[in-house]
């Protein structure tokens, strides 16, 4: 992998990396990155619930 891609996959659990790699086959950087914006606007819509995005949201940014 490369590029961007390669940082977003690492930063997927050592159990779902080989299911994040297969994601980004075939992908360029921009297609990868646009994948993982949908992966994650997916779920949030579904949660629906703002504090609970907004928890999500501060966990993630702070790794």
């Amino acid at each position: 992998m490369h590029g961007k891609q390669g940082q977003l996959c690492s930063a997927t659990s050592r159990r779902s990396a080989p299911v994040a790699a297969r994601l980004h086959d075939g992908l360029s950087d921009e297609e990868s990155l646009r994948l993982w914006a949908r992966l994650t606007l997916i779920p949030m819509n579904r949660i629906g619930k703002r504090d609970v995005l907004l928890a999500a949201i501060d966990k993630a940014r702070k790794g």
